[in-house]
């Protein structure tokens, strides 16, 4: 059986420049939709600091945090455009309860078939 806490989908698609976010139908509330834009695994080599010298492998690494703005969780479709990011860049869609540091109640994500 399924939990009634278990968290929902929201299905992220992209055509061209713009993604394309399905919102589904969830519980009445105050909601937050926040937009995280993401890379592919990386190396890199750190030249100062405490780490100087050392070389670090960064996985999925956050490029861009953008809040959409609210949703009372009605079933809806966004269209955002990304042309600003490179096209490898994946994303991620994130439904917060009452803010941006609330619990996380839906996500999606979109990666580009490279």
């Amino acid at each position: 059986h399924k939990e009634k806490n278990a968290l929902k989908k929201i299905a992220v698609h992209k055509n061209d420049h713009f993604l394309k976010i399905n919102l589904p139908t969830i519980e009445k509330g105050q909601y937050v939709l926040s937009l995280f834009s993401y890379g592919e695994k990386h190396t890199q080599s750190i030249l100062s600091g405490e780490n100087k010298g050392r070389t670090v492998s960064y996985t999925n690494p956050v490029i861009n945090i953008e809040v959409l703005g609210s949703w009372d969780g009605t079933a809806q479709t966004l269209s955002k455009d990304v042309s600003q990011y490179e096209t490898r860049n994946s994303f991620a869609i994130l439904a917060h309860k009452d803010n941006v540091t609330g619990h996380i109640i839906a996500a999606g994500n979109f990666k580009p078939n490279l």
